[in-house]
């Protein structure tokens, strides 16, 4: 049994709860009259957040993880929507890659704990994530065809 059991349940379980949340987020935001770089921008997202649900369903599956968005989930969804009605895109945007930062910390423990014969995904979720900090950084720098082009990169990669 692993040493660390509760402590990488309870973390893989709230990673794959927030990447629910950003696929959900994502779906909502394709459906919005936006600039075309920028609709450009959540299309790749959203691709980029289909090939996380794809990777990370079975290895879920695996640790008994339901796949299913948790009312907490739906509730940060509906909030997200919510805050985007009120607040401008690049002020979410700011506050999400400041927190996606940080987040880069749990999902390095999350890796460090996690069973070794899964390391090769756990790897991957790291790198997910680092990417999404590099690409909300080139959004709020003004360059959204460079951000497309980074997650454009990254799925191209882990889909082959």
């Amino acid at each position: 049994m692993m040493e660390h059991r509760a402590e990488f349940l309870k973390l893989f379980e709230y990673e794959v709860q927030n990447r629910l949340m950003a696929y959900n987020g994502n779906l909502g935001m394709v459906k919005r009259k936006l600039e075309p770089e920028v609709l450009r921008w959540y299309q790749s997202y959203l691709a980029f957040e289909t090939l996380n649900q794809e990777r990370y369903t079975p290895v879920a599956e695996k640790f008994g993880i339901s796949t299913a968005p948790n009312f907490k989930t739906k509730m940060e969804v509906f909030v997200g929507a919510l805050v985007l009605r009120i607040l401008s895109e690049l002020s979410v945007l700011r506050y999400m890659c400041k927190e996606t930062e940080a987040y880069v910390a749990d999902l390095e423990r999350l890796r460090d704990i996690a069973p070794e014969e899964d390391r090769e995904f756990f790897d991957y979720v790291v790198a997910q994530e680092v990417m999404q900090v590099e690409t909300l950084k080139l959004r709020l720098e003004g360059n959204p065809q460079k951000a497309t082009e980074v997650i454009d990169k990254f799925v191209a990669q882990y889909r082959s």
